[in-house]
């Protein structure tokens, strides 16, 4: 009796910290890369020392999303074997995709709601301070993340992660305001009254488009998934009128979309390189490098070497012949790591991803913030990224985990009464 209390005592205490260094995990991501490395590792650590470890992860095998995981670390170590590169490039691109692991564990973490809303929360509070902190910098007009990174007021690591971030934050707190009724009244004002202010950051301050497409991406989805019938009619025919209202009010929005539209029209036509005008020349470059090695692509790392190679081949000159360790497109990059193969593990994790079966709004919630990152990866490789790649992971992990009834695991941790461990349906 005494070693079941000292088992069930160090799971009371290790559960906490697993749980709270994935959100340290996540704020790191948008203020600080050590401190997000610092976060992920206490969770990898935290997690292995828990008492129910092993039936955690036997709960998360049975998890298709999990297997499909794997899946992907397994093929893109296997495409190691015909890289060109360095033996530490090829590491280097297969450790960026480390943070699936954080998605594994996550899975399994999470299983008590009032810990995944307290975690939600956090960030939501942490990011809310931050818009505030950037409001303030935009007053000053100054930019404390450095002026490569856009306009004044972006104070987390770029613009892109702090747009979306914000987008995820917002519809968060709009998800937690309006669709979970555990919430209490007090709270829901609270979340609402953060979402409103981290709307007006996206609109008139931060500069990210990710950010600005991928709230309207995510509040479609949640949109679609949790309404019905004439309430899903109206929110359809409210969201576009509502983003053109933003959009005639925020001369930044103008500016940035305006710049976008031109620099895709003529990419070549600038006398300097910019943003969207290389991201064409990458795209073009790389869509022929994926034709002209369509089974295998190059290996894992080995698309640096191959693009720099491929440029001198093409009749690009001046600045569109800039070399790049990154196409700026997730699925590019992929085919061309590992072929088709590795397209279709990658496909299929994110069939597993939107496949998930949970509790609402957690599930809808967690479909389109997948939905949002989908999005994004046409534009830059997100899931791989270290501040994306870190917000999300573990944040679609705690949307996502199943039900803990379902894991044979009690809300606080332990296996349930009599009962043996049982995989998800």
């Amino acid at each position: 009796m005494d070693v079941l209390m000292r088992v069930r005592a160090r799971e009371r205490r290790l559960l906490p910290v697993a749980r709270w260094a994935a959100v340290v995990t996540m704020i790191g991501a948008l203020l600080s890369p050590p401190l997000a490395n610092a976060g992920a590792l206490l969770v990898l650590v935290s997690f292995a020392l828990l008492p129910s470890a092993r039936q955690r992860l036997r709960a998360a095998l049975a998890l298709p999303l999990v297997r499909a995981a794997l899946l992907v670390l397994a093929v893109l170590a296997a495409a190691m074997l015909w890289s060109e590169a360095p033996l530490a490039l090829r590491l280097k691109y297969w450790w960026d995709w480390r943070t699936l692991l954080l998605l594994i564990v996550c899975l399994v973490l999470f299983d008590d709601v009032s810990a995944r809303r307290q975690a939600l929360i956090a960030l939501i509070a942490v990011a809310a301070l931050i818009a505030v902190y950037s409001f303030w910098a935009w007053l000053q007009g100054v930019s404390p993340a450095g002026i490569d990174h856009g306009s004044p007021g972006i104070v987390a690591r770029n613009s892109t992660t702090q747009g979306m971030a914000f987008a995820a934050a917002c519809f968060l707190a709009l998800t937690l305001a309006f669709g979970d009724r555990a919430t209490d009244r007090r709270m829901r004002l609270l979340l609402a009254a953060a979402a409103v202010m981290l709307a007006c950051n996206l609109v008139f301050i931060t500069s990210s488009r990710s950010g600005h497409l991928m709230l309207l991406i995510l509040l479609a989805g949640a949109v679609v998934q949790l309404l019905a019938g004439w309430r899903r009619v109206a929110a359809i025919a409210v969201l576009p009128l509502a983003a053109a209202l933003a959009f005639s009010l925020s001369p930044m929005l103008q500016t940035r979309f305006g710049m976008m539209v031109d620099e895709l029209r003529a990419p070549l036509a600038s006398e300097q390189i910019s943003g969207m005008g290389i991201r064409v020349v990458m795209w073009r470059v790389s869509a022929q490098m994926a034709l002209e090695r369509p089974l295998l692509g190059y290996g894992t790392g080995g698309f640096p070497a191959a693009y720099e190679s491929a440029l001198k081949r093409s009749s690009y000159r001046g600045w569109a012949a800039t070399p790049t360790i990154d196409p700026h497109n997730q699925y590019l990059l992929v085919q061309l790591q590992a072929g088709i193969v590795g397209s279709a593990a990658f496909a299929w994790f994110l069939l597993a991803g939107f496949r998930s079966r949970g509790p609402d709004p957690w599930r809808a919630a967690g479909k389109a913030l997948l939905l949002g990152w989908c999005a994004s990866a046409l534009a830059t490789s997100v899931f791989t990224a270290f501040a994306e790649s870190h917000l999300l992971m573990p944040l679609l992990g705690i949307l996502l985990a199943p039900a803990a009834v379902k894991m044979g695991v009690q809300p606080g941790g332990q296996p349930a009464a009599g009962e043996p461990p049982q995989p998800p349906r």
